[in-house]
């Protein structure tokens, strides 16, 4: 899916917020990052939730391929975008955004497409990027 709206809109402009937090094993203090900053954003109820669900699946994705990574969050007047940087892109890129099955990181990928409004999965040169979108309603 393409957000480059999003992303373009979160880089600056006028009413753009923007946070980065580096994604370590305290998932809990991550979680509750992201909702003090989502919420003051505007999302609230569900869509909240949502997104803080979103954004560990990701992180936790992250850490079982072993390794670090950073989280950006930021919001524009559409709503909250999530940015997470981490892991090796390869072969099973395209094969992740399935429904849960066999094999690591299926269904957590699975349950943020179902969360989000937006989700896309990049290769930026050997590391994956996942952005999320959650629309402010």
């Amino acid at each position: 899916m393409d957000i480059g709206g999003h992303v373009a809109a979160l880089g600056g402009g006028p009413g753009a917020d923007r946070r980065l937090w580096r994604i370590s094993d305290d998932l809990g203090a991550l979680r509750a990052q992201v909702r003090t900053f989502a919420g003051r954003a505007g999302l609230s109820g569900d869509r909240l939730d949502d997104l803080v669900l979103a954004a560990n699946e990701a992180a936790v994705g992250v850490l079982t391929q072993g390794g670090g990574g950073l989280l950006t969050a930021g919001a524009d007047p559409l709503g909250v975008s999530v940015d997470v940087l981490g892991g090796e892109a390869g072969p099973r890129t395209g094969l992740l955004f399935g429904p849960p099955g066999p094999g690591p990181g299926r269904g957590g990928l699975w349950l943020i497409q179902e969360l989000c409004d937006e989700v896309s999965l990049d290769d930026l040169g050997g590391r994956l990027r996942l952005t999320m979108f959650v629309a402010r309603r």
